[in-house]
């Protein structure tokens, strides 16, 4: 069984390329329209204590920026690397603060350090990166 399938893709394997050709231009074309959902909390159920507390808390402090935050963990980082870390991720574009307090042990652990990264992660859209030095691209507040 298994070699008469083996023998059909090889014996058929100009119009597999062709299929899978299209099938990849077709999902390369479907890209733009791809919607991603930033808002995490769309996926709680409506009942959900978590759900419920976030709802009021937009209900009776609308003008609140939400912010998420990235924690960036390094192993090994030396007393005077620090500070350059922490500015590179500072200088990164669209972050707005980097929390890191040395001699806390929840910032520094054995021979770990931690950044928490913060942003505002509602209002982003996408945008090459400026320069186009980089691939891809970055999210760019609006």
């Amino acid at each position: 069984m298994l070699q008469k399938i083996a023998n059909w893709i090889v014996d058929h394997r100009r119009i597999l390329v062709i299929v899978m050709t299209i099938l990849t231009l077709g999902c390369t074309a479907l890209l733009p329209f791809v919607k991603i959902n930033y808002d995490m909390t769309k996926y709680l159920p409506p009942h959900s204590s978590m759900k419920i507390g976030m709802d009021k808390m937009a209900e009776e402090f609308p003008d609140l920026i939400e912010e998420s935050n990235i924690r960036v963990m390094f192993t090994r980082l030396r007393e005077e690397q620090i500070p350059v870390v922490r500015k590179q991720l500072s200088d990164i574009p669209y972050v707005k603060n980097v929390d890191y307090e040395p001699g806390n042990p929840d910032y520094n652990k054995d021979d770990h350090t931690l950044f928490v990264v913060y942003t505002d992660y509602h209002l982003f859209r996408w945008r090459p990166y400026p320069g186009g030095d980089r691939a891809g691209g970055h999210r760019q507040g609006l």
